[in-house]
């Protein structure tokens, strides 16, 4: 007799696609929440105490909407009550600038020069406040500077010579004080001897105008249009032109506001006080009718 069971067949990747129930489903309850609350943390609390600091997978099951991953990082870096989460003081600062110009990003090692201090490779806003020794750290080594000075343009100038206007990150480690983005900004707006820095005359202000008026503000567009001009030099002059513009029609307005002729100096003069003041002389009315008596 032909049998009515068939064999079981392990499910292949191409069995579970994106509308699969289960695997859609199980992906919902995964990440559909974002940041945890407290109640999540006091049972991540209690199940550690009960499971121990280790079968994250386990932890992840009594959950019910977290991931292992996710429970452990939770727990390391956030609800471990061994974190040391006191203010940070000026020599650990110290201590993370300077093992991280030696180490690079190795935040491991790192956090082994501290006292429970938290080591993370990608720090999230939720884990990690802003309290946090690695992340404020590098917070204030690499934006407490908020203008450039003449030496360091002087020196990534130098740098851009050698590592060419690119490797932009590479730079900035060179820096140490300033970010890839923020040394791409500066030699593309500033430093780079190609740019064209004279004052702007009417044949590129029409031009400026006209295309915005086309583009919108696509600055990168309408630079090219320029010679040598860059984004940020021609979107800043164009609000210098909208300003002097509205500045000369909010004037014109005043001016037609204002009345044709104006009162005489003399402000609280009646009318018959004028009257007097010309040399017209009076019409003598005789009320009682004395006559010339």
């Amino acid at each position: 007799m032909e049998s009515t069971f068939q064999a079981f067949k392990r499910p292949s990747s191409n069995d579970f696609g994106e509308n699969n129930a289960l695997v859609r489903g199980m992906h919902h309850e995964k990440q559909e929440k974002k940041f945890w609350t407290p109640s999540e943390d006091l049972k991540l609390t209690e199940l550690v105490a009960t499971y121990g600091a280790r079968r994250w997978n386990r932890l992840a099951e009594k959950m019910q909407g977290r991931t292992g991953r996710s429970c452990r990082i939770r727990w390391l870096n956030k609800v471990d009550p061994r974190i040391n989460k006191t203010a940070f003081t000026d020599e650990e600062d110290a201590k993370i600038l300077s093992a991280q110009r030696e180490l690079g990003n190795q935040w491991t090692k790192i956090a082994k020069l501290l006292h429970r201090r938290t080591d993370i490779a990608r720090p999230s806003s939720n884990d990690f406040g802003e309290n946090n020794a690695l992340v404020r750290g590098m917070h204030h080594e690499r934006y407490k500077k908020k203008y450039w000075t003449p030496s360091e343009d002087l020196k990534l100038t130098r740098l851009v010579a050698t590592y060419g206007p690119r490797r932009w990150n590479h730079i900035a480690e060179k820096m140490q004080v300033k970010t890839g983005k923020s040394c791409r900004f500066r030699w593309i707006n500033q430093l780079d001897p190609r740019i064209n820095k004279t004052a702007f005359n009417d044949e590129e202000e029409a031009k400026i105008l006209s295309a915005q008026r086309e583009l919108g503000n696509k600055w990168s567009k309408i630079a090219k249009l320029l010679h040598r001009r860059t984004a940020n030099a021609v979107k800043n002059h164009w609000h210098q032109l909208m300003r002097k513009t509205l500045k000369k029609q909010t004037k014109e307005e005043t001016n037609n506001l204002k009345p044709s002729s104006s009162l005489p100096s003399e402000g609280k003069d009646t009318m018959e006080a004028s009257y007097f003041k010309t040399n017209v002389p009076l019409k003598y009315i005789d009320f009682l009718g004395v006559g010339d008596a």
